[in-house]
């Protein structure tokens, strides 16, 4: 079954427009997909998919258009650009040729075009929601309006930096685990297709009464050799796992889960806290009401619980009419720090401050737990593959004791 991309321009529950690419195998499945997210959809344009245009060309390219370093790059360049006054179009012609991705070469020129066509620049960009996001879109609107636009680029291009440094030392981080995991399963395949077969055939004739453990990993090995798509079967499942892992994560239950785990509960909620003070910081400046800036941190907090966190702090500022720091005091969620330098922002009128040094403060501390966990999970893991590979040796060379002593009564 081909899953096709589409377009598509919904309205929320927030009565928030915006557009968003989904995939699905047809127009029915978006509206029912936007139906169950409560989204009124507005229009739906079918977009070839990037993958099969590749793959027509002899490329495999995989993964977004544009990671965050590349346009990280790209807003400074074009806050360059318009800071030094060079005709829009060009600056989008300049950046589209100077940019070695196909996909993302583009849609730059897929935006250079609209621009030309008479549209802001914001909404030439935000009919490229694989490339720029909610966030990123309604920044460069709120800056057109004010004209700030090159000092929001620039501000956004930091954020990106940051944001990519801290999460290539969270994938680093991750990296020791999923290889010391790939290790295991190779150990165990390789020792139940080679040596445990040579084992149970040797105990086969003894009569020696196996252990439980021995009897399963006999077993095991029987499966597996039943047929090479067994194998193939069990190989495919972490690649499947590493092909959905977005999928996965986005599940709210699995979500809620990872706040109760220990060392990944640290790392989770401060990631949260920091993607939530970064926008808000980003946005202190920009002309945009509150209740709009919550609704962009619901979508780029990356949990379930801190996205409904914010949408308690949304509508106490709606109904009650609460300040921001009575708001965010009221929810457990979040630390008390964030509340007490808002309000402390908010008392002096000096609030883009305080936000932009609670983001310092959040990335330095967010960088530490990293460096815990790292630390942390290294020696897990080396006790985790001794577990697994000692289990195996010791089930299946422990009947060999139990067969000397069936030898030794037998003479």
């Amino acid at each position: 079954m081909i899953l096709n991309s589409y377009l598509v321009t919904v309205r929320d529950e927030a009565q928030q427009i915006s557009k968003r690419l989904v995939s699905a195998t047809s127009q029915a499945k978006v509206y029912a997909q936007m139906q169950r997210e409560k989204c009124k959809v507005i229009a739906i344009e079918q977009r070839p998919s990037p993958f099969l245009e590749a793959l027509k060309k002899g490329r495999l390219e995989i993964g977004n258009p544009a990671s965050k370093r590349e346009l990280a790059t790209f807003s400074n360049n074009l806050a360059l650009m318009v800071a030094t006054k060079v005709n829009t179009a060009n600056a989008f012609q300049i950046l589209a040729e100077s940019t070695p991705k196909e996909r993302f070469r583009k849609i730059i020129t897929d935006v250079r075009r609209r621009i030309t066509d008479g549209e802001s620049i914001s909404q030439a960009l935000a009919n490229h929601p694989e490339a720029f996001d909610d966030v990123y879109v309604a920044i460069v609107q709120a800056s057109e309006t004010s004209g700030q636009l090159p000092v929001a680029l620039r501000e956004r291009a930091k954020a990106l930096k940051r944001t990519d440094k801290v999460l290539r030392k969270v994938k680093n981080a991750s990296i020791y685990p999923a290889i010391v995991l790939v290790i295991a399963l190779i150990a165990v395949m390789i020792f139940s297709l080679l040596a445990v077969p040579a084992l149970a055939t040797l105990y086969k004739g003894t009569g020696v009464q196996l252990p439980l453990v021995t009897r399963a990993i006999v077993k095991v090995s029987e499966i597996l050799r039943s047929s090479p798509l067994v194998v193939i079967g069990v190989f495919s499942v972490p690649v499947f796992l590493f092909m959905q892992r977005k999928v996965i994560l986005a599940n709210k239950r699995l979500q809620r889960f990872l706040l109760k785990v220990f060392i990944i509960r640290e790392l989770v909620a401060k990631g949260a806290c920091l993607r939530v003070l970064q926008l808000l910081h980003q946005f202190s400046t920009a002309n945009v009401t509150m209740p709009k800036q919550l609704h962009l941190c619901q979508k780029v907090a990356g949990n379930v619980v801190f996205t409904e966190a914010l949408e308690r702090i949304k509508s106490a500022i709606q109904a009650s009419g609460v300040s921001l720091s009575e708001a965010f005091r009221r929810e457990k969620t979040f630390p008390p720090i964030i509340a007490g330098n808002i309000q402390a922002g908010e008392a002096t009128g000096s609030l883009p401050e305080v936000l932009g040094n609670l983001t310092e403060y959040y990335i330095e501390d967010l960088d530490d737990a990293v460096t815990r966990f790292t630390a942390i999970i290294e020696p897990v893991m080396i006790i985790f593959l001794a577990a697994i590979i000692g289990t195996m040796v010791i089930a299946m060379y422990l009947p060999l004791f139990n067969l000397a002593q069936v030898l030794n009564k037998t003479r």
